[in-house]
């Protein structure tokens, strides 16, 4: 089913869509390299992601350290 998985800053503006496309069940991954839509590194701080999939949502902190 769809998947997408987004960043997001703490003020809850999109930070960067990493995942946003249809996907077969299963185990997968995907990794942040700490870079904003613009290809910028982002600052040290708090963040959330936000990952919909099978009509769900899953939202958590993580902290990027610089």
């Amino acid at each position: 089913g769809r998947v997408e998985l987004a960043i997001y800053d703490v003020a809850g503006r999109l930070v960067r869509n990493l995942v946003d496309e249809v996907l077969p069940a299963g185990f997968h991954a995907a990794r942040w390299d700490g870079r904003d839509r613009r290809g910028l590194e982002v600052a040290s701080g708090v963040y959330l992601y936000s990952l919909r999939a099978g009509g769900q949502t899953l939202n958590r902190k993580m902290t990027v350290l610089r």
